[in-house]
């Protein structure tokens, strides 16, 4: 029997829960449109489930979520954790910004107060230096480091 005697193989039915049917719906549309590097509807669905925790629209959180090729996890932006985290009472304030150092002090609602900080001694040691956008924007860059990390802890 040849490749051309073999008959296609219908697709699968994929019966999907009915609070999920839109994002499952748009899914499929932002993939079959290409949006934002996506490689399947499945990886469309993903973020789009994983931006509904941050109040996004499924199409923010196809255009601002990513999937990260080598590990498969979503990267959700710094930006995106310090808004939630401001929105659950938190604060933020800053205690010394420069291009070679950020230090800033994180205040939960109900927690005690850390200090935390990124330096240019960081960058280099993380091998970070070497890439041109943290020569042309260090102040920015550093900052964005410090509310990743200082959020996360």
């Amino acid at each position: 029997m040849s490749a051309d005697n073999i008959p296609p193989v219908p697709p699968a039915k994929v019966t999907v829960p009915e609070k999920y049917a839109d994002a499952y719906f748009l899914a499929n549309v932002f993939a079959g449109a290409q949006v934002n590097r996506l490689r399947s509807a499945a990886q469309a669905f993903y973020l789009i489930l994983k931006g509904e925790s941050f109040g996004l629209s499924p199409a923010d959180a196809v255009e601002i979520l990513a999937v990260d090729e080598k590990t498969g996890k979503v990267v959700v932006p710094a930006r995106l954790f310090l808004q939630e985290f401001k929105r659950r009472g938190g604060d933020v304030k800053p205690i010394e910004h420069t291009d070679d150092v950020c230090r800033m002090e994180f205040v939960p609602k109900d927690g005690t107060p850390q200090v935390h900080e990124w330096s240019k001694a960081d960058d280099i040691r993380a091998g970070l230096r070497s890439r041109d956008i943290h020569a042309r924007y260090p102040r920015q860059l550093l900052y964005w480091r410090v509310v990743g990390n200082g959020i996360r802890a």
